[in-house]
């Protein structure tokens, strides 16, 4: 099991907002599964209504919500690159031509 921070929203794709608050849940990783789009496994007793994520210093989209059976969820979801690499984006100094 690991931990999982969930976040209710209104980000937008293209935006470098990091959520704050949240909910700390336990979750399993789905075996065989790529880390920038991965499936989690949840055991939660109501609907999930969240809208983004935080596992292993990422932040993620979350994509789907599936009911596997009563109170056991599958979360897809998908890695938000601006927000989890914010700082590095921040401390890049760049020469922009045009």
């Amino acid at each position: 099991m690991a931990t999982a921070t969930f976040y209710t929203t209104a980000k937008r794709h293209n935006s470098t907002l990091i959520p704050t608050g949240g909910t700390d849940l336990n979750v399993s990783l789905k075996n065989g599964c790529d880390l920038l789009a991965p499936t989690f496994y949840l055991d939660y007793a109501s609907v999930p209504t969240w809208s983004m994520m935080q596992f292993a210093g990422r932040y993620y989209f979350i994509t789907g919500i599936t009911s596997l059976r009563q109170d056991y969820w599958q979360i897809d979801a998908e890695v938000d690159v601006l927000a989890t690499y914010k700082a590095d984006i921040q401390a890049t100094t760049a020469f922009v031509l045009y």
